[in-house]
């Protein structure tokens, strides 16, 4: 879990062109660390990556309202952001609350069926293990090419949305799309399916993350609350 003064947003489109990766990446080298625990541990399993906000929400009521009420919306108000493991006994160990199907917190609803409505943001044990291998081999690949003295410009683009717009960096990176030698390097808006089809695709394989943006999985695209982002994998912090 991440706190901070802010919600962010990680998510499996985000991930897979690098463009988002604290949390994630967090987690994997988390698992290296922790792999002697396997022997021990042989059935742990990842219960979600989660930003959590520090900052004390303020509510504005017009109508007095009970401390029930008041406490209920204030946990709505914090609720965190991120995915969870589509397990819902790991989720109510999380959130007792989440025993009557519901939980403010997580933001997850279940429906009288027992499965989790459309859109929530959960993963499954073969999804976490799978964007755990991509990202292992995302951070080897692109430390080699960094080695190989690959430190050309290239920050991502994606609609209007770019790794300039919030650098600190741009005096020293002198990055200018007016120039000919510095390209953006364009995402390409997927869905879900064809963002998870690449994910699988390199890590069942031995192919490499292309050059272009072309070749390389966005996992970026399931940004929206009903689909998964996993474009965080691909662009990175390469400016």
């Amino acid at each position: 879990m991440n706190i901070e003064s802010s919600v962010g947003d990680s998510t499996p489109t985000e991930a897979e062109p690098g463009v988002a990766l604290p949390l994630v990446e967090v987690g994997v080298l988390r698992s290296d660390i922790t792999a002697n625990l396997d022997s021990a541990l042989p059935q742990k399993v990842p219960a979600g990556f989660l930003y959590f906000p520090v900052l004390e929400p303020q509510l504005e009521e017009k109508i007095p309202i009970s401390s029930e009420e008041l406490e209920q919306r204030r946990v709505q108000a914090i609720k965190v952001s991120g995915y969870l493991l589509a397990n819902p006994r790991v989720l109510e160990a999380m959130d007792s609350s989440f025993a009557t199907g519901q939980s403010d917190l997580l933001g997850l609803n279940l429906k009288k069926d027992g499965t989790f409505k459309k859109g929530a943001n959960v993963l499954t044990e073969d999804q976490f293990s799978m964007l755990s291998d991509y990202l292992h081999k995302w951070f080897r690949q692109t430390g080699e090419r960094l080695l190989d003295g690959d430190i050309s410009l290239s920050p991502y683009r994606r609609g209007k949305s770019t790794g300039c717009q919030y650098c600190s960096y741009k005096p020293v990176c002198h990055f200018d799309p007016y120039l000919p030698e510095n390209q953006y390097r364009d995402l390409p808006a997927l869905k879900q399916e064809e963002v998870w089809k690449r994910v699988e695709n390199i890590t069942t394989s031995t192919q490499n993350f292309g050059s272009s943006a072309d070749d390389r999985p966005q996992l970026r695209e399931l940004k929206s609350s009903k689909n998964l982002d996993l474009n965080w994998l691909e662009g990175g912090d390469r400016r």
